[in-house]
C-alpha cells in the first residue's frame, strides 16, 4: 500500500495495520488466491530459496540429515521403529501412491527424470542398495525408502546436489503450487485420508494424551494444534499454506518461515516530494513488511507516535533529502528488525526489541507494549554477576536467522534489546545510544560508537566488537570470551565496568571515571591480562574504590587486573610516597581495603609488609578472612599494570628498570637515541636522577609521561656535556691553552722579523740608496727619514711591543672566548735573539648547562741562535688559571645538580725546534723546514661543589688534585717574506703528535653521585694541526704596527683554538 503526494503528507492520529500470516488468502476469494499462486516466476522464486538454504546445509544429503536426523526437530521425535519403516508403510500404501498420482508430483518428477537421464544412469549403482529401481514409477522407489535410508546416502544425496538446479526444483514446486490454487476433489480425499493416517501412526489413538511429550517444542506444537484443530490436513487449504508450515529454525528448506519469507509481505509506503508529517499515530505490522517513509525534503514525527514490528522480521525505511531528526515515541519488534535511515537522526523512547528471543510473560505478540514486558530487577552494587543477561527475566530464546540492523547518523534507543543473534551498528555513523542491552548465549554484537546509557549484560558466548565504548550506566561482562573495544573505552562518573575472567582487550585509551569490578573465580584459569590497553589507561583515583574485586582468587594464581601497553595514568602527585601508597587503599577486595594510618598500611589489622619502595605490598591473612593460615595476599601498582596475587608465597617480582619506563612509554627508539648520546652511563645518571633518589617510585614513569622525548633527550645531552667537560682536562685548561696560542703567535712574529739574514750580515745598501737618489728632489729638506729608513738595526737594538689579544676555543661540549694584553721585550745579540713577555687573559666558557669564568697569566721566554743557515729556537713559559664554574639548569629533573666550585690550573711548557733556511730572490723570501719536541706539565687543583640546594648534597661534585704530563713531537714548514728592511709577513704549518701522555693523582671525579674518570679524553692520545700568520709594517719613524693570526686543532678529538692579536712596536 503506497500513498504519494507531491507537496506535503500528513498522517495524524493514522493507524496502520498490516495483519496476521496468510490467514489473508481466504479473504481474497478463489480468484484473489489464484492470483498470489500464479504470479509468475513464483515457482522459480521459491526454488532458489530452497536451493539457497541446500547449498547453505552443504548438500541434498546434509539438509535431509539436518531435518531428520536425531538431533533435528523432528527427528528426535520419531521412534526407531518408524525411522525404519519405509515411506509407504509410514503413510499407508494407498495413501502414499494416491497422493503423488492425483497431486501431480509422480508425472513431474518423471518429467524431470527423462531430462536429467544420464545423470540417474550414472547412480544405478549408488542407487541399488535401495531396493528395486524402477525409473518409470518413481513413486515405487521413493515408496520404499525409510528415513534411515535417505540419513544413510547422505553422500551420495550430497553428490545428487551438483546435478540440481534451483530451476528443477521449482518444477516440482509449480506442481505444488497449482495444487493449491485448484486441488482436485481426490487429492482433498487424499490429505484428508493421510492426515487421519499421520495422526494415528505418530500420535496413536489416545490423541491429546499423546501430546504432552512433543509440546514443550514450540514449533511442532503450532503446527499440531492447527491439524488437530483443522482435524486433517484438508481444511488447510481454507486458511493457506503458510499457516502448517513450522519454524524450522535454520533447519527447513524454507527457513526460517517457510513460504512466508517469500510472499507473507504487507508493505506501506508513504511518499512526499515535501515533508512528511507523523503525529499520533500507531504502526503494526505481523508480517515481516515494509514500513516505508520517503521525503522530499524533511522528515517530522510528532507527539506521541507507535510503531510494532511482530511475527517476522521487518524494515523500517526512515528517509529523507534533508537531514532529519526523528523521534518515536515506542518501538516495538519482536523478531528483528532493519531500519533504514542513512543521514538522519533516530531518537526512540521506550520500547522493546528482540532478536532469536521473546518474553515468555508477553500473552500476545503481536500487540505492542509500551512497557518492558519482562520483569527486570536491579544489578548488585558491588557489580556481581548475574545469573542470566536479564536478571532472571523469563526470557525464551529460539535460533532463527534473527537480526537487528541500523543504519543512520545517530541513533538513540531508549528501551530494551534482547539479542540472540546478529545485533549490527556498526552502519551509525555518528553515536549509537542503547540503554538496556542484553546479549545472549548466541549474540553476535558490533558497533561503531556505542553509549550505553543504563545497563548492558552479555551472556555465556556472547560476542561483542566495537570501535568506541562509553559506559554511563552498568555493563556486566560474563561472557566466556574477550570481548573488544577496538578504539577507547570510557567509563562514566558514577558507572562501573565488571568483567569475569576472560576481560576485555581495549585497542586505543581507557578512561575511568568510575569504578572497574573483576569477578574472579578460583576454578578458572585467568585470562592475562583481565583488561588489555593498547593506549593509555587514565585513572581518576578519588576516595571512592576505583577497583573492586569480588569472589576468591585461585591458589598461588598471579591476577594482572590491569595493563597498558603505554602507562596508566593515575593523577597522583609524583613527588609524594603518601600519594602514591594511597592507590593501595583505593582497591576493595571482597569489601576490605588496605588502610593507612600515620604512614603505616594494614589490610583486615594486618600489617602490610612494602618492597622496592611500594611497588609490591604483601600481607598474612588472618583466620578470621577465612583463609588457610599462612596464605599471603600480594598487590603490586606499577607504571602500566596493576597486579594481585593469593597463596603461600610472596608474588614473584621484578621491578622495573628505567629501560623499561623508557621503552614502555616512550618507545625503543627513545631508549635507543639515549643510550646514543651517552651510553650506559646515561642510563644510569638518569636512573640515579629519576628513581633512586625519588620518594615517589612513579617518578621515573611520571616524569616520561609527562615530558616529551626532546626533553629527555636535552637532559641526556645536557648530563653527557656536562660530564664530558668536568672529566676532561682540556676543558679545564682551555682558557691557558688559548693565551699560550695567543702569545706563541706574537713570539714567532718576532723571531721572523729578527732572523731577517740580511740585516744580521750587516749588508746595507744606504751608500747604494744615495746614489739612487743622485740628481732626486724632494719637498722636505730634512733628509732624517732617509737616515732612519736606511740605517743600520744595530743602532736601535732594543724592541718593545705591546698587544691586544682575542681568542675563541672549540672543544667537544662547549665554547669559550678570551680576551686581554701582551707585552714584551726583545733583541738582536749579535747572532742570537732574546726576548720575554708577560700577556693576561680574561676567559669565558659556556657548556650546555655549565659556564666557567678565568683570570689567566702566561709568562715566558724565548731564544734563537743562529748557525749560517741553521736555527736553534727554544722557549719556556708558565700558565696560570683560577675559573669559577658554576652548573646551573632550570630543567626540573636537573636543577638538583645546581651547584658551584672553584679551581686552579697551571701549565709549564718547554720548546725545542730546530730549522734550515732556503733562501731565494736575494735572500727576502726564505722556506725553512723545522723539527721539534714540547713538554707540557698540567697541574690541575682539586675541586669541590657547594649546592645551590643543601639538600641534594648528594650530587655535589668533589675531586682531588690531579696532573699530567704530555711530550709531543712537532713538525712544520716556516714561509717568510721581507720587504725592504722593515715589513714581512710569515706563515708558519705544524703538525704535532702526542708520544707520551702520563696522569698522576686522583683520575676520577664524583659526578651525579657517580665516580666518572677524570681523563677519559685527555688520555687519548692526539695530533695536532696548527697555522699561525702575521707580520709588520713600518708605521712612522721607530714605530712598527703588527698583527698575527694562530689557529691550533685536534684531529683526533675535537679540540679547536684560534686567536688574533694586533699591536705596536717601538725600537729604541
Amino acid at each position: 500500500v503506497t500513498f504519494n503526494s507531491q507537496t506535503s503528507l500528513i498522517l495524524n492520529q493514522a493507524n496502520i495495520v498490516s495483519s496476521q500470516t496468510d490467514g489473508i488468502f481466504s479473504m481474497l476469494g478463489q480468484e484473489g488466491i489464484n492470483k498470489v499462486f500464479n504470479q509468475a516466476g513464483l515457482a522459480n522464486i521459491l526454488g532458489e530459496v530452497a536451493m539457497q538454504s541446500i547449498n547453505k546445509a552443504g548438500g541434498l544429503g546434509n539438509l535431509i540429515v539436518n531435518t531428520l536426523g536425531s538431533n533435528s526437530v523432528i527427528g528426535g521425535y520419531l521412534t526407531p521403529e518408524q525411522k525404519n519403516q519405509t515411506l509407504s508403510q509410514l503413510l499407508g500404501q494407498n495413501n502414499f501412491d494416491n497422493l503423488m498420482n492425483d497431486s501431480g508430483l509422480n508425472t513431474a518428477i518423471k518429467d524431470l527424470i527423462r531430462q536429467k537421464l544420464g545423470f540417474w544412469t550414472g547412480l544405478v549403482g549408488g542407487l541399488a542398495g535401495l531396493g528395486g529401481i524402477d525409473l518409470q514409477n518413481p513413486e515405487k522407489l521413493i515408496g520404499n525408502m525409510s528415513i534411515n535410508d535417505l540419513l544413510s546416502k547422505k553422500g551420495l544425496f550430497n553428490q545428487i546436489t551438483g546435478f540440481i538446479s534451483a530451476n528443477d526444483i521449482g518444477q516440482v514446486i509449480s506442481v505444488m503450487l497449482q495444487d493449491i490454487v485448484k486441488p482436485s476433489e481426490a487429492l482433498q480425499n487424499d490429505v484428508v485420508a493421510l492426515g487421519k493416517q499421520m495422526i494415528g501412526e505418530f500420535l496413536g489413538q489416545d490423541t491429546l494424551n499423546s501430546l504432552e511429550s512433543l509440546l514443550q517444542n514450540q514449533q511442532i506444537k503450532s503446527v499440531l494444534d492447527k491439524v488437530l484443530a483443522a482435524k486433517g490436513l484438508g481444511p488447510i487449504y481454507e486458511q493457506g499454506l503458510g499457516d502448517l508450515i513450522p519454524n524450522l529454525g535454520k533447519k527447513g528448506i524454507f527457513a526460517p518461515y517457510g513460504l512466508s519469507q517469500v510472499w507473507q509481505k504487507g508493505d506501506f509506503s508513504f511518499n512526499a516530494q515535501g515533508n512528511v508529517f507523523v503525529q499520533n499515530s500507531t504502526f503494526s505490522n505481523a508480517n515481516g513488511g515494509t514500513l516505508s517513509f520517503n521525503a522530499g525534503n524533511s522528515l517530522i514525527f510528532a507527539g506521541n507516535n507507535h510503531i510494532a514490528f511482530t511475527n517476522h522480521s521487518g524494515t523500517l525505511n526512515l528517509l529523507s533529502d534533508q537531514v532529519s531528526n526523528i523521534n518515536i515515541t515506542t518501538l516495538n519488534a519482536s523478531n528483528g528488525l532493519k531500519i533504514n535511515a542513512t543521514n538522519n537522526n533516530v531518537s526512540v523512547s521506550q520500547g522493546n526489541l528482540f532478536i532469536n528471543a521473546s518474553c515468555t510473560q508477553q500473552s500476545d505478540p503481536t500487540v505492542a507494549s509500551a512497557t518492558n514486558p519482562c520483569t527486570l530487577s536491579a544489578q548488585n552494587a558491588n557489580g556481581a554477576s548475574s545469573n542470566n543477561a536479564s536478571n532472571n527475566a523469563p526470557i525464551a530464546l529460539n535460533n532463527n536467522d534473527e537480526s537487528l540492523v541500523v543504519t543512520a547518523n545517530d541513533f538513540n534507543f531508549s528501551g530494551n534489546v534482547y539479542a540472540n543473534g546478529v545485533v549490527d551498528l556498526s552502519k551509525i555513523k555518528g553515536s549509537a545510544n542503547v540503554k538496556n542491552l542484553y546479549l545472549y548465549n548466541n549474540a553476535q554484537f558490533q558497533a561503531n560508537n556505542l553509549t550505553i546509557s543504563n545497563q548492558a549484560v552479555l551472556e555465556k558466548n556472547a560476542s561483542f566488537v566495537t570501535n568506541n565504548l562509553n559506559i554511563q550506566g552498568v555493563f556486566n561482562n560474563n561472557a566466556t570470551q574477550k570481548i573488544e573495544v577496538l578504539q577507547n573505552l570510557v567509563i562514566a562518573s558514577n558507572a562501573s565496568l565488571s568483567t569475569g575472567i576472560y576481560g576485555l582487550e581495549v585497542g586505543g585509551a581507557l578512561n575511568n571515571f568510575g569504578a572497574i569490578h573483576f569477578n574472579l573465580e578460583n576454578s578458572q584459569t585467568p585470562t592475562n591480562p583481565l583488561i588489555q590497553a593498547e593506549g593509555i589507561i587514565n585513572l581518576n583515583t578519588t576516595q571512592t574504590p576505583f577497583i573492586n574485586v569480588n569472589n576468591s582468587m585461585a591458589n598461588n594464581t598471579t591476577y594482572t587486573l590491569l595493563k597498558s601497553s603505554r602507562y596508566i595514568n593515575y593523577n597522583i602527585n609524583p613527588d609524594s610516597l603518601q600519594s602514591y601508597l594511597k592507590l593501595y587503599t583505593l582497591i576493595n577486595i571482597n569489601g576490605n581495603h588496605i588502610e593507612e594510618k600515620n604512614g603505616v598500611l594494614t589490610y583486615l589489622g594486618q600489617r602490610v609488609l612494602l618492597q622496592d619502595k611500594g611497588l609490591l605490598l604483601s600481607v598474612a591473612l588472618p583466620n578470621s578472612n577465612n583463609a588457610s593460615p599462612n596464605n599471603i595476599l600480594s598487590l603490586s601498582v606499577l607504571y602500566n599494570q596493576i597486579k594481585m596475587s593469593y597463596g603461600n608465597k610472596v608474588m614473584d617480582f621484578t621491578p622495573p628498570t628505567l629501560q623499561d619506563y623508557i621503552v614502555g612509554i616512550q618507545g625503543q627508539s627513545a631508549l635507543n637515541q639515549i643510550e646514543a648520546i651517552g651510553g650506559n652511563s646515561a642510563i644510569k645518571w638518569l636512573s640515579t636522577l629519576m628513581i633512586k633518589t625519588k620518594e615517589n617510585p612513579l617518578f621515573a614513569p611520571i616524569y616520561l609521561e609527562n615530558h616529551s622525548l626532546n626533553e629527555i633527550l636535552d637532559a641526556t645531552k645536557d648530563l653527557q656535556n656536562t660530564a664530558s667537560l668536568i672529566s676532561n682536562p682540556n676543558f679545564r685548561d682551555n682558557a691557558t691553552n688559548l693565551l699560550e696560542l695567543a702569545s706563541y703567535t706574537q713570539q714567532t712574529s718576532r723571531l721572523t722579523k729578527l732572523s731577517d739574514f740580511r740585516a744580521r750580515e750587516g749588508e746595507s745598501n744606504f751608500s747604494g740608496h744615495l746614489l739612487e737618489l743622485k740628481n732626486k728632489r724632494f719637498s722636505d729638506p730634512n733628509p732624517s727619514e732617509v737616515f732612519v729608513k736606511y740605517s743600520q738595526p744595530s743602532k736601535h737594538p732594543n724592541n718593545l711591543w705591546v698587544q691586544g689579544v682575542g681568542g675563541a676555543s672549540f672543544i667537544s661540549g662547549g665554547n669559550g672566548t678570551l680576551y686581554g694584553l701582551n707585552v714584551g721585550y726583545d733583541r738582536l745579540v749579535r747572532n742570537m735573539i732574546l726576548g720575554g713577555y708577560v700577556a693576561y687573559g680574561y676567559s669565558d666558557f659556556n657548556g650546555n648547562i655549565m659556564r666557567s669564568l678565568g683570570n689567566n697569566v702566561d709568562v715566558g721566554i724565548y731564544a734563537r741562535a743562529f748557525l749560517k743557515r741553521n736555527e736553534f729556537t727554544l722557549s719556556a713559559n708558565e700558565t696560570y688559571g683560577g675559573n669559577a664554574t658554576s652548573i646551573n639548569s632550570s630543567n626540573s629533573l636537573l636543577s638538583v645538580l645546581n651547584q658551584r666550585y672553584n679551581y686552579n690550573t697551571w701549565t709549564t711548557s718547554v720548546n725545542g725546534n730546530y730549522g734550515y733556511d732556503f733562501m731565494f730572490k736575494q735572500k727576502s723570501v726564505v722556506l725553512k723546514p723545522q723539527v721539534g719536541l714540547s713538554y707540557h706539565f698540567i697541574g690541575l687543583s682539586g675541586m669541590k661543589g657547594k649546592m645551590q640546594n643543601p639538600a641534594y648534597q648528594q650530587f655535589v661534585m668533589h675531586s682531588n688534585p690531579s696532573n699530567e704530563s704530555v711530550l709531543t713531537l712537532n713538525m712544520g714548514l716556516e714561509s717568510r717574506k721581507y720587504f725592504g728592511k722593515n715589513s714581512y709577513y710569515f706563515v708558519t704549518a705544524r703538525l704535532g703528535r702526542d708520544l707520551l701522555i702520563k696522569s698522576k693523582g686522583d683520575n676520577v671525579v664524583r659526578f651525579v653521585g657517580e665516580n666518572t674518570l677524570l681523563y677519559r679524553k685527555g688520555e687519548i692520545f692526539n695530533t695536532f694541526a696548527s697555522v699561525i700568520t702575521g707580520g709588520e709594517m713600518h708605521l712612522w719613524r721607530l714605530m712598527y704596527v703588527n698583527a698575527g693570526v694562530g689557529l691550533k686543532m685536534g684531529l683526533q678529538y675535537q679540540d679547536l683554538n684560534i686567536t688574533g692579536n694586533v699591536g705596536m712596536r717601538v725600537a729604541f
